[in-house]
């Protein structure tokens, strides 16, 4: 695998800014996908959980991909659109001359 597609893989410990479709409802979110071992989504410090059907499906996703996942027999969506800097969370983007 090539390093350009790999940067473009969702792992363990990766901060993205996704746009998710929960219910009907819409909005976008930034978190830091971790290893929780109980899979609850833990938004009071950022972090999803790769156990929970969220974290589940984002894991190993590409930026850009749209992928769906259950929760309580509902079926929602994710479109992960961008993996921010590890360094300083901040959005990771080409400077323009």
């Amino acid at each position: 695998m090539n390093k350009e597609l790999s940067d473009n893989i969702i792992k363990v410990n990766d901060t993205i800014k996704v746009k998710n479709i929960f219910n009907g409802e819409e909005g976008i979110e930034i978190f830091t996908l971790v290893d929780y071992s109980d899979g609850y989504v833990y938004k009071q410090d950022l972090g999803v959980s790769i156990n929970s059907p969220y974290g589940k499906a984002i894991l190993g996703q590409e930026v850009g991909s749209t992928v769906p996942y259950k929760v309580n027999n509902i079926t929602n969506q994710v479109t992960i659109l961008e993996k921010l800097n590890e360094k300083n969370k901040q959005l990771v983007k080409k400077k323009s001359n």
